[in-house]
């Protein structure tokens, strides 16, 4: 009696965490926040956002600007934008999306930047017969209030595309200098890049002024004075009847004399090891990086004859510069690289991402304050962070909440498409031990009976 009697009272006890533990930490769907760093869809905006602690942002997050203390992002296969109040980065709380007529009229955006007190807003649109890449100019009013002023679309008429690709937009002084990609079915899919000028002097009347096209995919490309190096990688064309790939173009470094605007000229190009997936330039030098293998660092004082100086095995997408300070965003996290001396650099500081899905993808990213604004795709989530990069030895993440939910997230256990609290599992290892200390008991004494 007197074991039962504590054995009850210890079941009670047991089962009451239980019933606690499931207001406290509830169990979810594998595909559910296990914590305010994960991204979920939002039920009533189908196909189109999906929420970060409560504020919708685009699905797959393409870019992101930042201006008195907003951050704008665009997004694949969205019709509008949003803007972020970021004057409180661990309490992002305000987003305001543009109206019907602007979401109609913004096509779907891939590229934004913003200079002094205007806005670019680059987008495509395929069809079935054509399609098209739009460039919009708005004045900023302030954080809520734009006009847009004119808007230029162009074509890669000369090939017939039927699909257009955004992968880069770059506006200095009065002229912007685009890069996309565009593909005919009627030739196999045959990739085209394009660099287009425009120029914007006119705000209301944005207009071409000259192309450069070359075969492969253009993935970004870095300008130094009137040079500009177009980043180009090889095209894998789909062989239908022998299930297999075959590969078009080169993985390659294209160099442009764009001193005449109208003309672009190619002096020089230079094949690349691997793929690459972005271009930047700091303090002289060219950073290429490669997503699945490192990031090279050249010499371009001779143009003609690009240096190759330091090869790194950092896995890399995106690169932004801060003062002698290198940030590079690798598919799951942040490094701070010193690389004042870049014979000699140095990873210093690096923050993790550690939520679900981290095999994600970085799209971009911009610093401005010792704050690192980072869009990201998670399969086919969409994620907007905020790095806090004060200490540079020490970066925390601020937006999400994700620091505070570390511990959680790492205990916490899936068990058949299940995620299951720490307490709750505990709790039935517990009531089954018991359980079956009980059932031996009663056993010993059966025997004990029967002997």
């Amino acid at each position: 009696m007197l074991y039962r009697k504590r054995f009850n009272n210890f079941n009670s006890k047991i089962i009451t965490l239980m019933i606690i533990s499931l207001f406290l930490f509830p169990s979810y769907k594998s595909k559910t926040n296990i914590s305010y760093s994960i991204i979920q869809r939002t039920s009533n905006i189908e196909d189109n956002s999906v929420s970060i602690n409560n504020i919708q942002v685009p699905i797959i997050s393409l870019d992101v600007a930042v201006k008195n203390s907003y951050a704008y992002l665009v997004g694949e296969n969205h019709f509008s934008y949003y803007r972020l109040d970021t004057s409180k980065p661990e309490r992002v709380g305000y987003v305001e999306e543009t109206d019907d007529y602007y979401n109609r009229s913004f096509l779907a955006l891939n590229q934004i930047e913003i200079q002094g007190n205007y806005m670019y807003l680059l987008g495509s649109r395929s069809h079935y017969s054509s399609a098209n890449a739009t460039l919009f100019v708005a004045e900023l009013y302030d954080a809520n209030n734009f006009e847009v002023l004119g808007n230029c679309s162009f074509n890669a008429s000369n090939v017939g595309a039927l699909a257009a690709y955004i992968h880069e937009l770059y506006i200095e002084d009065d002229y912007a200098f685009i890069g996309t990609t565009w593909y005919n079915t009627t030739y196999e899919d045959i990739a085209i890049s394009l660099i287009s000028i425009l120029d914007i002097s006119n705000k209301s009347n944005p207009v071409v002024l000259g192309n450069y096209n070359d075969t492969g995919i253009c993935r970004g490309f870095a300008m130094e004075n009137d040079t500009l190096f177009l980043a180009l990688s090889e095209q894998a064309v789909y062989d239908a009847p022998n299930f297999s790939y075959t590969y078009i173009g080169e993985n390659r470094l294209v160099i442009l004399d764009v001193s005449n605007k109208s003309q672009p000229l190619k002096i020089h190009q230079l094949n690349l090891s691997h793929s690459p997936c972005s271009a930047a330039i700091h303090n002289g030098y060219l950073y290429l990086s490669y997503s699945n293998s490192s990031f090279e660092i050249y010499n371009i004082d001779d143009i003609q004859n690009p240096n190759l100086l330091i090869s790194s095995n950092i896995n890399s997408r995106n690169i932004v510069f801060e003062n002698d300070l290198t940030y590079i965003l690798e598919k799951n996290k942040l490094l701070i690289v010193d690389t004042e001396d870049i014979y000699n650099f140095r990873i210093i500081g690096q923050k993790k991402v550690r939520y679900r899905g981290e095999n994600g993808i970085f799209h971009d990213c911009i610093i401005e304050n010792n704050l690192v604004f980072a869009v990201r795709q998670v399969q086919y989530y969409g994620s907007f962070i905020i790095f806090d990069c004060t200490n540079e030895r020490n970066p925390k993440i601020i937006f999400p909440d994700a620091d505070a939910s570390d511990v959680l997230h790492e205990l916490t256990l899936t068990i058949s498409g299940y995620v299951i609290s720490p307490i709750i599992f505990v709790s039935i290892i517990f009531f089954v031990t018991r359980l079956l200390i009980k059932r031996n008991k009663k056993r010993e004494v059966k025997n004990e009976n029967g002997d």
